[in-house]
Protein backbone atom coordinates (compact mmCIF):
# COMPACT_ATOMS: atom_id res chain seq x y z
CA UNK A 1 0.00 0.00 0.00
CA UNK A 2 2.84 2.42 0.80
CA UNK A 3 4.33 2.14 -2.67
CA UNK A 4 0.93 2.81 -4.23
CA UNK A 5 0.44 5.90 -2.07
CA UNK A 6 3.93 7.12 -2.95
CA UNK A 7 3.25 6.59 -6.65
CA UNK A 8 0.01 8.55 -6.30
CA UNK A 9 1.81 11.40 -4.56
CA UNK A 10 4.40 11.55 -7.32
CA UNK A 11 1.64 11.37 -9.92
CA UNK A 12 -0.03 14.36 -8.23
CA UNK A 13 3.10 16.43 -8.68
CA UNK A 14 5.37 15.79 -5.71
CA UNK A 15 8.99 15.32 -6.68
CA UNK A 16 10.80 12.04 -6.09
CA UNK A 17 12.85 13.70 -3.34
CA UNK A 18 9.67 14.73 -1.52
CA UNK A 19 8.22 11.23 -1.23
CA UNK A 20 9.85 8.54 0.87
CA UNK A 21 8.69 5.11 1.90
CA UNK A 22 10.17 3.01 4.70
CA UNK A 23 10.23 -0.75 5.10
CA UNK A 24 9.98 -0.68 8.90
CA UNK A 25 8.80 1.58 11.70
CA UNK A 26 12.34 1.96 13.04
CA UNK A 27 13.48 3.25 9.64
CA UNK A 28 10.60 5.73 9.57
CA UNK A 29 11.41 6.84 13.12
CA UNK A 30 15.04 7.51 12.24
CA UNK A 31 14.06 9.41 9.10
CA UNK A 32 11.51 11.52 10.97
CA UNK A 33 14.01 12.30 13.72
CA UNK A 34 16.49 13.53 11.09
CA UNK A 35 13.93 15.67 9.26
CA UNK A 36 11.97 17.30 12.09
CA UNK A 37 13.26 20.65 13.33
CA UNK A 38 12.32 22.85 16.27
CA UNK A 39 8.99 24.54 15.63
CA UNK A 40 7.75 21.89 13.19
CA UNK A 41 4.28 20.47 13.62
CA UNK A 42 4.09 16.76 12.88
CA UNK A 43 1.02 14.62 12.28
CA UNK A 44 1.76 10.93 12.57
CA UNK A 45 -1.02 8.92 10.99
CA UNK A 46 -0.94 5.19 10.87
CA UNK A 47 -1.66 1.92 12.52
CA UNK A 48 -0.24 0.48 15.69
CA UNK A 49 -0.23 -2.76 13.74
CA UNK A 50 2.67 -1.43 11.69
CA UNK A 51 4.21 0.10 14.83
CA UNK A 52 3.81 3.77 13.86
CA UNK A 53 3.81 4.53 17.59
CA UNK A 54 7.59 3.96 17.45
CA UNK A 55 7.89 7.09 15.30
CA UNK A 56 6.09 9.11 17.97
CA UNK A 57 8.19 7.58 20.74
CA UNK A 58 11.44 8.45 18.96
CA UNK A 59 10.36 12.02 18.21
CA UNK A 60 9.34 12.54 21.84
CA UNK A 61 12.63 11.11 23.07
CA UNK A 62 14.78 13.25 20.77
CA UNK A 63 12.72 16.41 20.41
CA UNK A 64 10.71 16.54 23.61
Amino acid sequence: AASELAAGARGAGLGAGQVTTCAAAEEAAALAADLVRAGDLVLVKGSRGVRVDRVVDRLRAERG
